[in-house]
């Protein structure tokens, strides 16, 4: 007579192999969280050098104009930067030419003067705030 169904060793063989995949999965989940920790160090990181590069290169400037995405300047050498809003990142152009991304994941900026401070302010992709602000020499 055959019968269909699972014999007790079929059964104990697919709960070990279940159990062998499910031990896997805090590993991937540790992994991931590593993951997810490494990319906001290069977020950090990556605004980091935005801010120390922007702050060095605006030192020296004149002839600063700012509009809502837009903050352009002429430096040490009379060329023209643009930092300027561009789909999801902040790019910098070098007489209207150029395109050198500085900032990634950039979801909106507002470039503004108060008094005699220009503050600059970045939401993320993340809806992280992030602002910059200086005094005008």
């Amino acid at each position: 007579m055959i019968q269909n169904g699972f014999t007790f060793l079929e059964v104990l063989l697919s709960l070990i192999i279940t159990m062998m995949i499910l031990s896997f999965v805090p590993l991937i989940y540790q992994e991931a969280q590593k993951i997810n920790q490494l990319s906001d160090l290069s977020d950090e990181s990556e605004w980091l050098l935005f801010r120390k590069q922007f702050l060095d290169e605006i030192q020296h400037a004149h002839t600063v104009q700012i509009s809502v995405d837009t903050i352009s300047f002429i430096n040490q050498e009379e060329k023209q930067i643009t930092y300027q809003h561009y789909k999801d990142l902040l790019r910098r152009q070098v007489d209207g030419r150029g395109h050198e991304p500085v900032l990634q994941n950039v979801q909106e900026t507002h470039f503004y003067q108060k008094d005699d401070e220009i503050i600059l302010e970045f939401i993320d992709s993340k809806s992280k705030q992030r602002f910059l602000r200086f005094g005008k020499e």
